[in-house]
């Protein structure tokens, strides 16, 4: 066999074994720990010593390998709010999923597109944690009465269910209306790039990206479900309606969307070792989309003319450029157009008091004096 093919052979042997190793880690911990503890605060034992080489590890062992490919077809979707990927599963009859969440990024406050479960207020049918490895959104908890009786904000909606992704083939969930319930938001909070958060399954909760992704950049979590505890999730609308869209993705779209986040995730690895260097324009939230997108589109266009303003252009270009040699064309092109058009509209802020909604420079207030809620840890090793 060609000495290159050797190598790459043995390279995804490697890949898979490191696959197959992190799987029996997470399988011992959940054992260990969530199964003793059904709660999504136990559950958050079991992937918190993952860090960003094993995630893109990971998805390049699924895109890679036909079978896992296959797995991760059946099970993944895309939906206005996010790309779901699913990486691993834990292969029981009932099993355990690991997840990469990429949100795209929504400047000057988007909202023209249809809801998925994630944007309405909803029950998950297990409990979840997600580690957030870019970004940030904010994440609202609600109650739900039969019966107007809470002092503040009540709202009317439907109450329907649905069943989960894999049991729908079609471009869309069926759902079931269960009648009316009322609605009344008890807590708010902003989650970060190095937090670690638990969602409880009791508390009914949504997201939302679109009023702090000026600030915080693209978002990505890698998220844990454990076990179906129910069959159907539920959510609350006000709207009636009959079905939730949800479109899985094509073999192409999946390896694009793979492609995608592994060189998101490069790009994350890039900026810590910028800011780690001691530039400290690269230790933004938004950084990959303000600065080092901006910066390595530069270095294309000028090579050795590039400077930097210290002088120290020659150890940035030589960082960058060692990255490059690994990262995808397609995927980079395309993130550095997102940046460009949000960098041409002039939609990212430097500070969150020049965000346009004022609940969310106060969540951003509120969190540099309280820990929010749910979050298990924070500037975890991950993101070092």
């Amino acid at each position: 066999m060609h000495p290159v093919l050797q190598s790459e052979k043995e390279s995804i042997q490697a890949m898979l074994a490191r696959y197959d190793q992190i799987k029996a880690d997470i399988s011992r911990s959940y054992q260990q720990s969530y199964r003793n503890d059904k709660s999504s605060l136990s559950l958050a034992n079991c992937i918190y010593k993952l860090d960003i080489d094993d995630i893109i590890l990971l998805l390049t062992t699924v895109r890679d390998n036909p079978e896992l490919r296959q797995m991760s077809l059946q099970r993944s979707a895309k939906t206005k709010l996010f790309d779901k990927l699913i990486i691993m599963t834990s292969g029981e009859a009932n099993p355990w999923v690991l997840r990469l969440h990429s949100y795209p990024l929504r400047l000057n406050g988007e909202n023209d597109r249809i809801q998925d479960d994630e944007e309405h207020v909803h029950y998950h049918r297990w409990d979840l944690t997600s580690i957030f490895l870019t970004g940030g959104f904010i994440n609202r908890q609600y109650q739900v009465s039969e019966s107007d009786n809470f002092s503040g904000d009540v709202v009317r909606m439907f109450e329907f269910e649905m069943p989960p992704t894999i049991d729908c083939p079609a471009e869309k969930r069926n759902v079931v209306a269960l009648g009316e319930k009322y609605i009344h938001e008890f807590e708010s909070s902003i989650y970060m790039a190095g937090d670690q958060v638990h969602y409880p399954i009791a508390v009914p909760h949504n997201v939302e990206c679109a009023s702090v992704s000026p600030f915080t950049g693209i978002t990505m979590t890698l998220a844990l479900t454990g076990e179906s505890l129910k069959w159907k999730s539920t959510f609350y609308e006000k709207q009636y309606q009959d079905a939730v869209p949800l479109v899985h993705f094509s073999e192409a779209e999946l390896i694009n969307a793979i492609d995608m986040a592994i060189t998101r995730l490069q790009l994350k690895k890039l900026c810590s070792d910028l800011a780690r260097m001691g530039h400290k324009r690269f230790s933004y939230l938004n950084s990959i989309e303000t600065e080092l997108l901006p910066t390595i589109t530069m270095i294309q266009l000028q090579k050795s003319n590039f400077k930097e303003r210290d002088g120290s252009h020659d150890v940035v270009r030589k960082k960058i450029n060692t990255y490059l040699e690994f990262i995808n064309n397609h995927a980079l092109e395309r993130l550095i157009q997102i940046s460009q058009n949000g960098l041409y509209d002039r939609a990212f802020v430097a500070d969150v008091l020049h965000l346009n909604s004022l609940s969310a420079q106060s969540l951003f207030s509120k969190r540099n004096n309280v820990k929010p809620v749910n979050v298990v840890s924070q500037n975890r090793n991950l993101l070092r």
